[in-house]
This record gives structure tokens, sequence and C-alpha cells, in this order.
């Protein structure tokens, strides 16, 4: 038996947006608005960062530029701690009740461990494998609840140049640490994530593990665009092993 790799994404959490809504005072009907005010405030906070490094900036610009980045990025600091607080406080998400098929099909008596990896920000999937006796660390590659500073909002990337030391070192060490843990592992189990275009950084990440295992089981009601996604990743470079299965497993 090999260590199999679980990496679970939004589509893994019932409910899970919910609580973002409430953090940004939007009704579901408006819920579309929530990527735009993220995008826009992550643009606003990198094109000020990048104008303050500008050659022959006067210093009153200089100035200005600092204001505005200081003013974006506090609020963008308490729209994360807003979130935070509303998933931790959250009753109405929950991993959804097919985990326990997945965990039954593809892990129990079928691995020699796992490594549990996310993109949620949520704490879900700890919450959940601790039912099943697991209690090690779950990796977070878009940060964690327990942490506000750390949460990726959409569009956000690894080395924005508006994020402070720590953040750029937490973001630096968690990326390691799920490539060394990823380059152990034969089996990959993907719940609830599409290997989104938006997401090159899992893309990369994946990318540079993905010819290590050997098979690849993608857990989705419609896995034929992530499994053309995989198979264009396998294609960047030679397999190191022979031959990767990729089972489908749709969701019902």
């Amino acid at each position: 038996m090999k260590t199999t790799a679980l990496l679970t994404g939004a589509g893994s959490i019932e409910n899970g947006w919910a609580p973002v809504l409430r953090a940004l005072d939007l009704s579901e009907e408006k819920g579309h608005l929530a990527n735009f005010i993220f995008s826009t405030q992550v643009y606003q906070l990198r094109f000020f960062a990048r104008q303050l490094v500008q050659k022959g900036l006067k210093d009153p610009q200089k100035q200005e530029c600092r204001k505005v980045l200081k003013k974006a990025s506090d609020d963008l600091s308490k729209i994360k701690a807003k979130i935070a607080k509303e998933l931790h406080q959250a009753q109405d998400i929950h991993l959804r009740r097919y985990f326990s098929e997945i965990y039954t099909k593809h892990i129990s008596g079928k691995t020699d461990g796992i490594v549990p990896l996310t993109t949620n920000w949520d704490l879900q999937l700890e919450k959940t494998l601790t039912t099943y006796g697991y209690n090690g660390e779950v990796l977070h590659l878009h940060g964690s609840i327990a942490y506000p500073e750390t949460l990726y909002l959409p569009t956000e990337a690894m080395g924005e140049p508006y994020w402070n030391e720590a953040q750029q070192t937490e973001s630096i060490k968690q990326h390691e640490e799920a490539l060394r843990e990823l380059l152990k592992c034969k089996r990959l189990i993907l719940y609830g994530i599409s290997i989104s275009e938006l997401d090159p950084e899992l893309g990369m990440l994946l990318g540079a593990t993905i010819r290590e295992f050997e098979e690849v089981v993608i857990v989705d009601p419609n896995p034929n665009p992530i499994k053309q996604r995989i198979e264009n990743l396998m294609k960047r470079g030679e397999p190191k092993t022979e031959n990767c299965r990729i089972i489908e497993d749709l969701v019902t």
C-alpha cells in the first residue's frame, strides 16, 4: 500500500460560501458580487504597492500612495477577520455526506497513511477526519481561519507585493511543505476541487508532483474537465511512473 494525498476544495463543503456572504453583508442573490469585491480590492493593493517602488515618484505622490495602500490593506485585513469569525461561528456548514463513502471506497484499508490538503479556509476537514482517527495536520494551501491574515482571497497569489514579511514567510512555508508531502505520495484523491485556471499556483504544485502518482481518483459529478487538466499536466514531462490510473468517481 502507498501513502495517499487527499486534496479537497470548495465543492466538498455544504453551504461553505454562506458565511463569506454574511461577512460581506451580501444576500444570496448578490453572491456573485463577492469575487468582484475581492478582485478589485486585491488589484488596488497591487497597483499602489507597485507604484511605491516606481522610479521618479515624487514625495507627495509617495505619501498619497502609502496612505491609500494602508487604508486598502486595513480594509482587506478587516474583511479577512470577518470571514474567519463567520466561518468559526457557522453552524450550517459541514463536509458533504459523500465523504464517508469516499473514505470507505478509497482510503480505509487501501493506504499506508494520508496527507490531507485543502484550498478551503474552514476547519471542516480537520473536524471530520478526527472521527476517522486522524489527528495530524491538514495543510491549508489558501490559508486557514486559525490565522486570518493567511487567507488567500480569490485572485491573490503567493508573493503579493503588499504582503508583510510574516505573510510572505508563512505562504512560502506552506507551499514548500505541501510539495514535500505530495512527493511522498503515490495516490491522489481530488474531492470538490476543479484545478481551476484561476488557481495557477495549485496547477504549478500539481504539475511538479503529478508524475509521482500511480493513481489519481477524481470525485466529482462532472469529472471530465478535471481529468483533462490532470492529463495536460502529465503531458508536460515524462511520467516517472509508467502507468498512472485515473479513476472517475461520480458523486450521486
